[in-house]
């Protein structure tokens, strides 16, 4: 079998109805986001932490770009040039769900307008526990899909080893103000961001943020993919 046929193979028969069950409840946490975002807007009477739903929508991104690689993988034309391009973009996309956790910075501009401090406690933490579950959504279907072509031992280590890229591409993100689509925009201005991080003590900086939040997204996805395997067995077996 030659690898753009295994690409396009047929997916398993449960793959598109996991992802239809999961929908609804991302959806409904996403709308409660934005009401949560709209009504503090209205109290404050001002935008501010709009940001966090556009950051919202970018964690929506890698899902999206999953379920295209489904239905490329599924489709009877071939179409492995996109396919390939959704990969790509998909694994640059991909820290974006994750990436909202960090947004927690901002809790020193909490309270200064009128706002209780739970209120924007809690606003953030609604973004950041949605955000969290879309990317292990989407991870967990793109590991599917390599453990369908490739065994189960390798679509854990894929998964492993994109959460730990995800945790440094968070860092990027955060601290350097890099974005996703800078490799197709300003490809120069990562390599001079990120040449800066050879210096011992930067490169301390990384490597301790890096394994501490690959750690916390580890377990995090560990648990919720656990959990979804559990649900699917128990309705195999009734």
């Amino acid at each position: 079998m030659l690898p753009g046929d295994a690409l396009r193979r047929p997916l398993p028969a449960q793959s598109w109805p996991r992802v239809a069950r999961l929908m609804p409840p991302l959806i409904f946490a996403t709308a409660v986001c934005g009401g949560l975002l709209l009504l503090r807007c209205g109290w404050a009477r001002q935008l501010r932490f709009a940001g966090f739903f556009f950051n919202l929508l970018l964690a929506w991104i890698p899902l999206g770009l999953t379920m295209a690689i489904h239905w490329l993988r599924a489709a009877a034309v071939p179409r492995q040039r996109w396919l390939w391009f959704c990969v790509v973009c998909w694994f640059l996309f991909f820290p974006n769900a994750s990436y909202i956790v960090t947004d927690m910075v901002h809790i020193g501009k909490y309270s200064k307008d009128g706002v209780p401090k739970w209120f924007d406690i809690l606003l953030i933490m609604a973004h950041a526990c949605t955000g969290l579950f879309l990317g292990c959504v989407s991870l967990g279907e793109m590991e599917s899909m390599v453990r369908a072509r490739m065994g189960k031992r390798l679509g854990w280590i894929f998964s492993v080893g994109m959460l730990a890229l995800a945790s440094f591409g968070i860092y990027l993100g955060r601290f350097l103000r890099l974005n996703s689509w800078d490799v197709f925009v300003r490809p120069w201005r990562i390599a001079e961001k990120v040449s800066d991080l050879t210096h011992p003590t930067k490169a301390l900086e990384v490597c301790a943020f890096s394994v501490t939040f690959f750690l916390f997204s580890l377990g995090v996805y560990w648990f919720i993919a656990s959990a979804t395997r559990l649900a699917d067995s128990d309705q195999r077996a009734l």
